[in-house]
């Protein structure tokens, strides 16, 4: 299910229901204390609805434009400052981007301080996900955004990180690469978006 307002109140979701959160924010031209005063009550909505043991998962490109690198500090500094740790940290790189566009995102993977350890056993146990650097190409968008994951991404992070059953959350929604994998693969889909550019092509996909 996608609602069409801002994440920065998602009173659809209850409290401690979520599994995993994943977050991909905006880009704006604000230094890192201004990015960080205005995602601060998105951040706090994130850490609400995270169950104890859940996970959240930053992922912000790597900076190619001034001001991207303090974004980053921003993201991972918000939630870190609302009781959840970095656990892991991964690296998406897209070999056949644009050079002029940065071929690589950080995902941090943060968990509560009182989570215990990742419920569905020992990242050794999954060879794909245990490796530090995830190759993959950057998906072309039918509705000519071209921010998406690709599939392969969005189903590993779930997989990973959640159960069948369970409830993904998408504060960005964007091109709803994140929601459509935790719908084929079994498990509940809330998103957020307030781009009405993208209704349709959402609408399709889920």
């Amino acid at each position: 299910m996608v609602h069409w307002h801002s994440s920065e109140s998602m009173e659809e979701v209850e409290d401690g229901s979520a599994a995993l959160v994943v977050v991909a924010p905006p880009w704006f031209d604000l230094d890192e204390s201004g990015y960080g005063q205005w995602l601060a009550p998105f951040a706090r909505e994130w850490v609400r609805v995270l169950s104890r043991d859940g996970t959240v998962v930053v992922c912000k490109t790597d900076p190619m434009r001034r001001g991207v690198e303090q974004h980053h500090r921003a993201c991972v500094g918000a939630v870190e400052g609302l009781g959840l740790r970095v656990a892991e940290w991964k690296v998406w790189y897209r070999p056949t981007y644009a050079l002029r566009r940065s071929q690589i995102t950080h995902l941090v993977v943060l968990r509560p301080l009182t989570a215990r350890a990742n419920p569905l056993g020992p990242m050794a146990r999954d060879r794909e996900y245990r490796d530090a650097v995830w190759t993959m190409a950057a998906p072309r968008s039918a509705s000519g955004f071209a921010d998406g994951f690709p599939p392969a991404l969005s189903e590993r992070l779930v997989r990973r990180h959640t159960r069948e059953g369970e409830l993904v959350v998408d504060p960005f929604a964007g091109e709803g690469s994140v929601l459509r994998a935790a719908v084929l693969l079994g498990r509940r889909a809330v998103g957020y978006e307030v781009d009405e550019a993208r209704r349709g092509a959402l609408e399709g996909l889920l």
